[in-house]
């Protein structure tokens, strides 16, 4: 529905200033799209947006009201997370990539792999320039983390990375001569994956926030 109605398409600036709602249907259109890639790779399904077909920017409108600035910093790191597992399912799990010999479809899974750990530590210098600072520990249940908890988000964020590690290092076959099916790192990864979504259920006692966390 949003590329029906052109939400993806860029306007000129004296139709984006006659449509108040133009940043509204911007950030539906970036939240639909993060949703889409998403799913893309954890159900083993082609995307449905493309990315050469998106010419507004990869950012909210200034007319957005946020409870809080650093919004803006995390949901464009949504975005280029969204963009990455995108790519991600092409090269590894699309038909043209499941056509492709293991030894090349783990080679791409390596180099997505180093690519991940370069957005991590990117995303983590933006945050500090932001202002945001990674918690040391989960928040904890009294605190009551509203939908809106730039500390809740820092750590679901973290499930989201680690199920993207986990999907990726499944492209990777085990090493001949071990047990199971599964590469050694593959599985590391989601355990922490687990561990990290326990520490986002744990302090989440308000109902609006855990259908938020559980619906992202």
């Amino acid at each position: 529905m949003c590329q029906t109605l052109g939400y993806h398409r860029r306007t000129s600036a004296a139709a984006a200033a006659a449509d108040p709602a133009s940043d509204l249907k911007a950030a539906l259109f970036w939240f639909a799209y993060s949703n889409d890639k998403c799913f893309s790779i954890r159900f083993g399904r082609s995307s449905m947006i493309q990315d050469n077909d998106i010419t507004i920017p990869r950012r909210l409108g200034d007319t957005i009201h946020l409870p809080d600035p650093a919004w803006r910093t995390i949901f464009h790191q949504w975005i280029t997370h969204a963009e990455f597992v995108g790519k991600a399912y092409e090269q590894l799990y699309s038909p043209t990539a499941l056509t492709h010999t293991p030894e090349r479809r783990a080679e791409n899974a390596r180099r997505l792999i180093r690519t991940l750990d370069g957005m991590s530590q990117n995303m983590r210098i933006e945050r500090e320039a932001a202002g945001i600072l990674t918690p040391p520990t989960p928040p904890s249940s009294e605190s009551r983390p509203s939908p809106y908890s730039i500390a809740l988000s820092i750590v679901s964020d973290d499930v989201m990375f680690y199920s993207a590690r986990t999907l990726i290092y499944r492209a990777i076959p085990n090493e001949p001569g071990s047990n199971g099916s599964l590469y050694a790192e593959c599985i590391e990864a989601a355990r922490k994956a687990f561990a990290c979504h326990h520490d986002c259920m744990r302090p989440v006692a308000n109902d609006l926030a855990r259908a938020g966390y559980i619906h992202w």
